[in-house]
């Protein structure tokens, strides 16, 4: 029986889903969370690279950049937590 092979996280679900349903005790993570997080790193680095590349070129002044790049993580943490109550949300239903 393969009940209990989605105990660790790193390792991919294989139970059976009318087995996840009668046996509460098999935890299988998510499967788009990993892609999620390496989708919001992704995007952070692209845009921390690009205002830096901006201000380097003084294109922008070192004050707007540093106050892009605030932006840019406030963005990003309050997507997450948007994202985060979503999920939450759905496992509720």
């Amino acid at each position: 029986m393969r009940s209990r092979s989605c105990q660790r996280a790193r390792k991919p679900c294989r139970a059976n889903p009318l087995e996840r349903i009668v046996n509460k005790s098999v935890h299988c993570p998510p499967r788009g969370a990993s892609k999620l997080v390496v989708g919001f790193v992704l995007s952070f680095t692209g845009i921390g690279a690009a205002v830096i590349a901006l201000m380097i070129t003084r294109v922008v002044s070192a004050q707007v950049g540093i106050l892009m790049l605030v932006m840019s993580v406030g963005m990003h943490l309050g997507f997450g937590v948007l994202v985060a109550v979503h999920r939450l949300i759905d496992r509720l239903e």
